[in-house]
Order: structure tokens, then sequence, then C-alpha cells
């Protein structure tokens, strides 16, 4: 079989066109007739070429809000007046009413009774900023009847329970099919025939909603969502879960923004220095103590298209329980700081049977090891590596880092114009060393000056020291 790179056939012996799938993904699939067996070797790779379009076109295809666990995927967080014209299109999803979730649909029900309550669903969150009172009105772009619930504060999508407002009127005139929530309604929930508007709700700073809104109808012409009342919506959340393995607790950042970029600072509850670990949008972090931590994570808007948005934070906390973790692994023989001639030194950590690796100027991947050797290494800091898994539970590890500074090679220190022999009555005088900036002792006290006067008769030691990283001395 003859294959062109470049799909250039001749017009009669042109088998296949190109094929074009959504998006950007573009398979040529071109080719010679030759003879039969060829032909069907053809259609087997014309078919490769078909599934392997669909599935790459597949795989970008975002999530769709028509689940309540997708919300932050599909970034459906309202933080403000919009309108949806396509989120009614994409069908129920996954029942978000069945019997593996504790989620009630309270007034909704299916046009023809019996089934799900979900038909051309949409769901949607929103944030307070600022507590007080909250209106909604949902306003079909044409005649589309909407029904809606409103689940929360602050509850998993999987155990929403029963919603707060709940409306399935089909409201005509005045209304026309308008509904939502408003200061007027006594009712919190209306089912078919009511007046379309319930009463409004007094929210908190911080609580997180969750909206569901559904079509009966397979015609969706979208609608807009406008919001009135006291409140203040967000511009942005700070969602996240966890799972934990041992010491290792494992978060999932679902936190999403309106407008712009997140920035993340996680406080994972035990008072440990802040790293690059705790600006990880999503960390693994390990926990060197049972216990409860209480996990907090602050999520900063960096950029935007509206300036006055920059800056602003949302916060959102979460308890971790840690049951079980493994020996804290130390590193005896392992000083701080190491001259450039200085022997290598082996690597050795309690408890034993762990992996040593080094990275070299603190930069680049970390490198098996068995020994620090300073001469290797050179001059900078180095960062050591213990990794010590349990052989009983190998999901617990404890990890150990060290960063050791190598120094340069100093030259011997030297006292100058310091006599063997003085009289007691000789005057002080100040002690001058070579290098210059080390630090004179006299018997063992620091000092800048002789003074035979004071130290009266007797042999007496003077000693200079240079410290820079590497000790060196010289007496008198």
């Amino acid at each position: 079989m003859l294959l062109h790179k470049n799909c250039q056939t001749t017009k009669k012996n042109n088998f296949l066109k190109s094929i074009r799938f959504s998006g950007s993904f573009t398979y040529f699939c071109k080719t010679l007739f030759l003879h039969q067996a060829m032909r069907i070797r053809l259609v087997i790779l014309w078919v490769l070429c078909i599934l392997g379009g669909l599935s790459h076109t597949k795989a970008q295809i975002p999530p769709k809000n028509n689940d309540c666990l997708n919300v932050f995927l599909a970034g459906k967080l309202i933080c403000g007046n919009a309108a949806f014209t396509q989120d009614n299109l994409n069908g129920p999803g996954i029942n978000d009413f069945g019997p593996q979730f504790n989620n009630y649909s309270g007034c909704i029900q299916t046009s023809g009774g019996g089934g799900p309550p979900e038909s051309m669903s949409a769901w949607y969150a929103i944030k307070i900023q600022a507590g007080g009172t909250l209106t909604m009105d949902i306003l079909p772009i044409v005649g589309v009847n909407y029904d809606f619930a409103i689940f929360g504060p602050n509850k998993p999508c999987h155990t929403l329970g029963s919603p707060l407002r709940c409306s399935y009127a089909n409201p005509r005139h005045p209304n026309w099919y308008k509904t939502g929530m408003n200061l007027s309604a006594g009712a919190t929930s209306e089912d078919d025939g009511g007046f379309g508007y319930v009463r409004y709700m007094e929210v908190l700073p911080g609580e997180l909603y969750y909206i569901f809104i559904n079509s009966h109808s397979s015609f969706n012409g979208g609608f807009e969502i406008k919001w009135g009342g006291t409140a203040k919506l967000a511009n942005s959340t700070s969602e996240f879960s966890s799972t934990v393995s041992c010491n290792a607790a494992n978060f999932t950042n679902q936190s999403v923004a309106c407008d712009g970029q997140l920035g993340y600072l996680w406080d994972f509850g035990d008072d440990a220095p802040i790293t690059s670990i705790h600006r990880e949008k999503s960390p693994s972090y390990r926990y060197s103590a049972v216990g409860t931590y209480n996990v907090t994570l602050t999520t900063t808007i960096l950029s935007s298209s509206s300036p006055t948005n920059v800056g602003l934070t949302a916060v959102s906390s979460r308890q971790v329980v840690i049951s079980k973790v493994p020996p804290l692994a130390s590193l005896p023989q392992l000083q701080s700081a190491y001259c450039l001639t200085d022997a290598p030194v082996p690597l050795m950590a309690t408890p034993t049977g762990g992996s040593f690796s080094i990275r070299k100027g603190q930069v680049g991947l970390f490198l098996p090891a068995t020994e620090f050797a300073p001469a290797s290494l050179g001059v900078g800091k180095h960062e050591v590596r213990y990794v010590y898994e349990d052989p009983s539970d190998l999901a617990c590890r404890s990890v150990r880092y060290l960063v050791v500074e190598i120094f340069p090679t100093l030259p011997t220190p030297t006292i100058d114009a310091l006599l063997p022999a003085y009289c007691r009555d000789t005057p002080p005088f100040a002690l001058m060393g070579m290098p210059a900036g080390g630090v004179f002792k006299v018997n063992g006290v620091p000092s800048a000056t002789f003074a035979p006067t004071q130290l009266g008769g007797g042999r007496h030691t003077v000693v200079y020291e240079f410290m820079g990283g590497c000790k060196v001395s010289a007496s008198g």
C-alpha cells in the first residue's frame, strides 16, 4: 500500500477525501488502489482513522452542567445578572434525585408524572459575598416554562436534602412564564398553576447555594437571571475535597472565578512554614503526627477584566483526620554545613531501609545517592531527601528534607605582630589577623585587644578564628 504523507494523489485514484472532525483535530486519509487485499486493509485503516478522530474530539468536550457534580467543572458559578441560551439542551444527565443521593426534588414533577424530575436540566451555584435579602427573576427569552429549586446552604451535591425554595408553576398572565423569588410572595414552594414567584431568601456571607433549573420542553429559547435585594454575590469561590491514605491528604481544588485567574494559599493546620506546596492548586500533603487538622484554602483573584475584583478573596475550611503516620525519619550523621575539602559523608538515617537522593543546587531533579560528597557537589546549597516507606503499609511514607551548604576552602589565618612574651606593664594593644573579619579569643574569651596589665603574669592563649562555614584558626 502506498500512503502519501501529504495526500497528493491523482483525481482518478483518490479513494478517500480528507475527513475533518470538529475542533482542530484533522485526519487526512487518502491513498491509491493497488489490489483487493490492499483495499481491505485500507478500509480498516479508514475505520481506525475515524475512531481516533471521534475519540480525540470526545476528550475535548467540556463537562455539561446538567448534573450538580459538574457545576464547578463547567464553570457555572453565577456572580451577577446573566443570560443562558444553551444549558437546557443537554438532557437530564444522571438522575440527581436518584436513590444513590439524599436529594429531594420538592415541588418539581415530570410533565407526565412517574419519571425522574429532570428532563432538560441545568445546575448553577452562587456564593454570598455580603449577606442580606436575595431576590431572583428567571425571565424566558421566548415563551418556555422553566421550573427551579434552590438547595443549601453549604451542602454537597450528594446530600442536598429538600429545596429551600421551589417553583413548579406554569405562570400565565400577568407574569407570562416569569418565575423566581421576590419580596411580595409569601410561599416558599409553588405547584403547577401557582403564581410563579416564591418568597425571597435571607442569606449570610460565605454561604453556597445550588440552583436547579429545568425545562420540560425540548425547545429551549434560553433565559435571563436577574438578582436583587441587599445581598451581594461573590465573584469567586474556595471549594475543595480531600481523601486520606495513611499520613497523606490528597486535596482536589474545585474553586472557580467568574472572571479572571485565581491564586491559592493552603493552611494545612499543622503550623508548618509556607513552602511551594502551600501554593499548589491541588496538593498532596503528608502529615508527621496523628490528629485532626483544620485545613483552610484561601483563593485570591489575581487578574480580572474588572479591576475592582482583583484582590478579592474567598475562604473555606475542612477537617482532615490522620489516624496513622510512619516513624519520623532523622538524619543524625549529616550536618547543615561542610567545607569543600571535607571528606564524603555516608548517608545514614533512622529508621533504616529508606532511600536517599540529592538535588544539586536545589534545582532540577533529585538523584539517588549513598554519600554526601562536598567536592563533587561544589560550593552552594544542596537539598538532601530521605524517603521511608512503612513495610507493613506502603501508603505510609515519611519524607525528610535537609538543606546542606558547602563553603569554599579558606586560607589559613595568621596573627600579625604577636610576640611570644610581654611585660606586665605593656599597654593594651589591638589584635590583628588575616584574613580580616575573624574573631579573637584570649584564654577562650572573645576579645579584640591583648591587655597584659589585666591578664597578670603567666601563660595566656590567643586564638584567631575565621568562620565562613568552614572554621579555621591560628593560635599564639
